[in-house]
């Protein structure tokens, strides 16, 4: 592990392989478009773009490694359903709006899994299905999110899920009820993106690693990019910094609103056959818990673990998802 950039950032960066980031920019270089970030966005803008249109010269200036931020430090959700609470999404933008929302979310899985299959991608994706979910107490709430997913134009494969039911395939009975999506996937984030990097050079554009920048100066019909050792002229500037943007020169106009939000993981070692048999499981997969706003989310793995996601620490259940005897196996990875 002592040859993988960062490791110590996030489970994915520690457990996707042996990885050497791209050299640093080095000396001058022009191009159409630079984009500053190597994650899901930056280096799926400079596919996209190379594959519309070949003759625009694209570079991809990342910081550190390839998906060393918040594309490295994800869940690898690939979920069909827009992060919005249903009563205020639709005040905010009206019941035809949500339904453009709905249809993109949709479809932006489809294409996700589409790219994955069409250029052979080692992305670990699979489609598991999801369980939505409520605590026993919090039935209206399940209600209103059964409903909301019900309304949407592509529900008709989602399936509702009494008590009984649900207790059944979770083994707890903790749950009032639940729905389940089979259309719902997922992927190892740093296996994907460094997918990405491989289609985004194969289809012409050119990746820097290690390459900062660190100042950005406007000359009207074009930019200049400092970097450490070099610098880059282009016609058009996509930032894909997510929460690193505020390290930009605040000359640049560029500041937004962040808080000190955080994440934190736990994953466990490959469950043997024995630990799947006590956790009583019928399906692995996906769970989300919409009892609050705040919800706890599990996943597995190809290789057989569990990955929860714990955003409330004081989040209590009157049945545990994990056996008490399965916790030996955690390890803690914080986002």
């Amino acid at each position: 592990m002592n040859n993988i950039p960062h490791a110590n950032k996030s489970f994915w960066l520690a457990h996707s392989g042996e990885y050497t980031p791209s050299p640093p920019l080095k000396g001058s270089l022009d191009v159409d478009v630079v984009i500053i970030g190597g994650g899901f966005t930056g280096l799926s803008t400079a596919y996209h773009i190379r594959k519309a249109d070949s003759s625009t010269s694209v570079a991809v200036l990342e910081g550190e490694c390839v998906a060393f931020g918040a594309s490295g430090r994800t869940s690898g959700w690939v979920v069909p359903v827009p992060v919005l609470d249903p009563t205020t999404a639709k005040v905010l933008y009206g019941k035809e709006r949500l339904t453009e929302l709905q249809n993109f979310a949709w479809n932006g899985l489809d294409y996700v899994q589409d790219l994955i299959k069409r250029e052979n991608m080692d992305s670990d994706f699979e489609m598991p299905g999801v369980t939505f979910t409520t605590l026993r107490g919090h039935e209206k709430r399940l209600e209103q999110f059964t409903q909301y997913w019900h309304d949407q134009p592509h529900s008709r494969d989602s399936v509702y899920m009494d008590r009984a039911t649900v207790s059944e395939a979770l083994n707890s009975d903790a749950f009032s009820g639940g729905c389940r999506m089979p259309h719902s996937g997922q992927v190892n984030p740093v296996k994907h993106s460094r997918e990405l990097k491989r289609i985004a050079e194969e289809a012409g554009a050119q990746i820097f690693e290690q390459t900062p920048v660190l100042d950005i100066e406007d000359k009207e019909k074009f930019f200049i990019l400092k970097t450490l050792e070099g610098e880059v002229r282009a016609k058009h500037i996509v930032l894909g910094t997510n929460g690193f943007t505020h390290l930009l020169q605040p000359e640049l106009g560029l500041k937004r609103a962040q808080l000190p939000m955080f994440v934190y993981q736990l994953i466990t070692e490959p469950l043997s056959d024995a630990d799947w048999k006590a956790l009583g499981w019928k399906h692995r997969g996906q769970f989300y818990d919409k009892t609050t706003y705040c919800p706890p989310t599990c996943r597995t793995t190809v290789d057989g673990r569990l990955q929860l996601a714990l955003l409330h620490k004081d989040l209590k259940c009157k049945a545990p998802l994990i056996e008490p005897n399965l916790r030996r196996n955690l390890g803690k990875w914080s986002t």
